[in-house]
């Protein structure tokens, strides 16, 4: 069959939904009122029940349609057309996952909950599931001592096999940067695609213009980090760090919820106690007494008024008054690298970083053209199994540093300038590129379905 010519992505819309008035967000089965009475879905407490029956009733149409419409119309806008059955075209059944509790809420339901004539033609090869996380990068991540691994991906295998579905017809986009090792070892018949740019492009960005290097100032702290969710990886970095009398020589922040949602900060500290009781002094036991600890110089809260959350904020002072950044990823755990708003930060600022995230992370960040600060310390924490082993690595790294004078570190920097310069430029290249590379990612997938291929 010879090559087709296409502008547009077909994508077929759900099936209209009577009981909440509007189309039926994809993340639902079309059965969903039905299971929900069952008490086989919607479970409580959820972030998805929250959303569609709000206090123990149906939810206002015009809120979830509010909440829904950026991903599933407005994320692909003039990519897309959108047609209400198949009509001799082939095309893609899209499916944006915009809660955490998506696998968790649909294990037991799958792809059952689909319209009867789509996965006919998911069997019939017309059409194809793209799946879209949204956000996160855990899908694929082994355990730990604190939580079991994710089998998300395994899951989606299992759901193409119930419905009897062709292999390749799913398409699973996230943001674990390793997903395809994931596919390969797992001999997975759909095909996965990882992204960053839901993250690279997630910051409100004030100017494009310049890079904003600056000479490090008199006074300047050594660090800078921010530790606000909580991740027991996090409540480690503060031990750390309060060890080695680093937190005096940094703008830090220690949050981990304690003030806005006390219980999950109760039940995970505790469990982290419990597990590491044997190397934690009656001194940490102190310093979790004192948390929250909050930055100097925060958030003026006029600063982000209409915007997502927080973290798409940057405080300039922060970065002009501190020599580097460390950052503690939202993931540490081995089977994921995981890059969101906060490793981009720094290199939007044109301030060196390090970073506490999983194992192989700035590997991956070479990958997409950034370059790290190996001439000047030792980063072979980034090849470190065990989070524990990689704080003790970073924390003899500051310690290196913090040895030095001002004026070392100003040398420093001011030899790094050319990285940090060339790192700006090439995440401003991947912001502001026309075609979102999930984008193309759909698109390609797509003139390989139509052709065949």
């Amino acid at each position: 069959m010879g090559c087709i010519l296409m502008e547009k992505v077909l994508f077929r819309k759900p099936d209209f939904d009577n009981r909440l008035g509007m189309i039926r967000p994809a993340m639902l089965p079309k059965n969903w009122y039905e299971l929900y009475e069952q008490q086989k879905y919607l479970k409580p407490n959820q972030p998805t029940t929250e959303i569609i029956l709000g206090k123990n009733k149906i939810n206002d149409s015009s809120f979830i349609e509010g909440l829904i419409k950026y991903w599933e119309y407005d994320f692909f806008n003039d990519h897309v057309e959108y047609i209400e059955k198949y009509d001799g075209r082939k095309y893609f059944y899209y499916i944006p996952l915009h809660l955490v509790d998506y696998f968790e809420q649909l294990e037991h339901i799958g792809f059952s909950g689909l319209e009867e004539e789509v996965k006919k033609d998911i069997r019939d090869s017309k059409c194809k599931i793209i799946l879209l996380a949204t956000d996160e990068g855990y899908f694929g991540e082994y355990s730990d001592l604190y939580s079991t691994a994710n089998w998300d991906l395994d899951l989606i295998q299992k759901w193409c096999e119930l419905e009897r579905f062709p292999s390749d017809s799913v398409m699973f986009i996230c943001m674990n940067s390793i997903v395809n090792t994931h596919n390969q070892k797992k001999g997975l018949s759909y095909n996965t695609v990882s992204t960053t740019c839901i993250s690279e492009k997630h910051l409100n960005l004030y100017s494009l213009e310049s890079p904003n290097f600056s000479e490090l100032t008199e006074n300047s702290k050594l660090f800078l980090t921010y530790n606000n969710s909580f991740h027991f990886h996090r409540l480690g970095l503060l031990e750390a760090l309060h060890r080695n009398n680093l937190l005096d020589n940094s703008y830090h922040s220690f949050t981990l919820q304690k003030d806005t949602n006390p219980q999950v900060f109760k039940y995970h500290s505790e469990l982290f106690i419990k597990l590491n009781n044997n190397i934690l002094t009656d001194e940490f036991y102190k310093l979790l007494e004192k948390l929250p600890i909050k930055i100097e110089n925060d958030y003026d809260e006029e600063n982000y008024k209409g915007i997502d959350f927080k973290g798409q904020i940057m405080v300039d002072y922060h970065y002009k008054n501190s020599f580097l950044s460390l950052v503690s990823e939202t993931l540490y755990k081995k089977g994921t690298v995981y890059f969101s708003e906060k490793t981009f930060k720094p290199i939007y600022q044109c301030h060196p970083f390090i970073l506490l995230s999983s194992k192989g992370s700035l590997k991956k960040l070479k990958d997409l053209g950034y370059q790290t600060f190996d001439r000047w310390w030792d980063e072979s924490y980034d090849e470190c199994d065990d989070y524990i082993d990689r704080i003790e690595m970073i924390c003899k790294i500051l310690l290196d540093l913090n040895s030095k004078s001002h004026e070392e570190l100003k040398q420093i920097k001011n030899e790094m300038k050319s990285i940090l310069i060339d790192n700006y430029n090439n995440f401003i290249m991947r912001y502001t590129q026309k075609i979102s590379p999930i984008i193309d990612s759909v698109e390609q997938e797509y003139k390989k379905f139509i052709n065949n291929e």
